[in-house]
């Protein structure tokens, strides 16, 4: 099978969610399949690749923190593909994208490149924002919703007529979540719509053998309100000197920002900042991990740091959204709040480290759940047989 991969986002050091999936998930696929990955920029990865892998670069000017550059991202492609697909053909083709908004630019820009018999597929990363929650965006205090206007222009039920109009152009529309498809439906036929349970790559020799009993707290992630990063920081002021908070931060310039932040904070001595780290080492260091989610922009598909706590054991702290109400069963795999008061975030977290039975029973549920559903072994199985009944759908349509 000849598979052609196109990311229209992608993170050159594979740190963040897209990123990582779909560059692991390409890398394992080419074991039986020669696969071909497009991205926007480089890939800081040293590796040796497998025969049937081949990674290209269609843009020269990329900038991940834009949501203009997906734009731009889009128009380099199609330049790229002009003469690209004129010696390549292949039996799949399947875009990345992170807001449904791509799917209009890419059957604009991007259609004229593939006829209709053509395999196209598209999965789609982030659910849309709903015009109905921005009461709850607004109700939070802390988050400055002018911030969040180019979600409401790019990615918003306000655009259902683009994303119709979209729909002809792809074979099938991927999602990861049960929310997330009954989202689609809003524009697409419910027989376009192919739901594939996220996973993610992770150390299958490691397993957490934590007692639970060193009071330490992990937050790892963007530096943004979206995650509610503020809340963890308000929230460690309700904490005593027991209690460690580390926070793992995905950008140079939030460090620097923070850190600023931080003088006046009460517990500060027990605060240590880090850039990107290895996620597997870290999550094994510490006791519950926190993510107080605000609002859906910060919840890209099933998050993929959700997913790596299942792996490594680490009991979870987040928000009630219907994708984390679907990933964790409070007190089972997980704890859910429904606040987002400081204080009352804090005495939550101080009930949950004093009952290290507990976390290591969560821990437990934790792992099998992941080997069960959440790896990504599971993952590319059921992406292959997803891709062989669209080839074999297409040959049986041709006799």
């Amino acid at each position: 099978m000849n598979i052609l991969v196109i990311s229209t986002i992608f993170k050159s050091n594979i740190a963040e969610a897209i990123s990582k999936n779909v560059f692991f998930s390409s890398l394992e696929l080419s074991d039986n399949h020669n696969v071909t990955l497009l991205t926007p920029c480089s890939v800081e990865y040293c590796m040796k690749s497998p025969i049937g892998f081949k990674f290209i670069n269609y843009s020269d000017n990329y900038n991940y923190n834009s949501s203009l550059s997906i734009v731009q991202n889009i128009y380099s492609l199609k330049s790229f593909l002009q003469s690209f697909l004129k010696n390549s053909s292949y039996d799949i083709v399947h875009f990345h994208i992170g807001f449904c908004f791509e799917l209009f630019i890419i059957s604009l820009l991007i259609k004229p490149f593939f006829s209709k018999d053509d395999i196209c597929v598209a999965t789609i990363w982030q659910p849309f924002i709903e015009i109905k929650d921005t009461y709850k965006l607004i109700k939070i205090n802390q988050l400055k919703i002018f911030r969040y206007w180019p979600h409401f222009l790019s990615n918003s039920d306000l655009l259902l007529f683009l994303y119709r109009y979209s729909v002809p152009f792809f074979h099938k529309l991927i999602v990861s979540s049960r929310y997330q498809q009954n989202q689609i439906k809003r524009f697409a036929h419910s027989n376009k719509i192919h739901r594939i349970v996220s996973g993610v790559k992770f150390d299958s020799t490691l397993e957490n053998q934590n007692i639970f009993n060193s009071k330490k707290i992990l937050y790892l992630g963007h530096y943004t309100p979206a995650k509610g990063v503020d809340i963890v920081l308000d929230m460690f002021e309700y904490l005593d000197k027991n209690y460690t908070l580390t926070l793992a931060l995905s950008d140079r310039t939030n460090i620097d920002v923070i850190t600023k932040n931080l003088r006046q904070h009460k517990n500060k001595k027990n605060i240590t900042i880090k850039g990107i780290v290895n996620v597997e080492k870290e999550l094994f260091k510490h006791d519950l991990f926190i993510i107080p989610f605000k609002n859906s922009i910060g919840l890209s598909y099933y998050p993929n740091v959700i997913l790596e706590c299942f792996a490594a054991g680490l009991p979870i702290l987040t928000t009630d959204f219907p994708v984390t109400r679907e990933l964790i069963q409070n007190s089972v795999n997980g704890f859910i709040i429904t606040t987002y008061n400081a204080k009352e975030v804090a005495l939550k977290i101080i009930k949950i480290l004093n009952n290290p039975k507990a976390l290591q029973r969560i821990s437990k549920n934790q792992q099998a759940i992941y080997y069960k559903k959440y790896s990504m072994v599971n993952y590319l199985f059921a992406l292959k047989t997803f891709y062989m009944e669209l080839l074999n759908a297409k040959k049986n349509k041709t006799r």
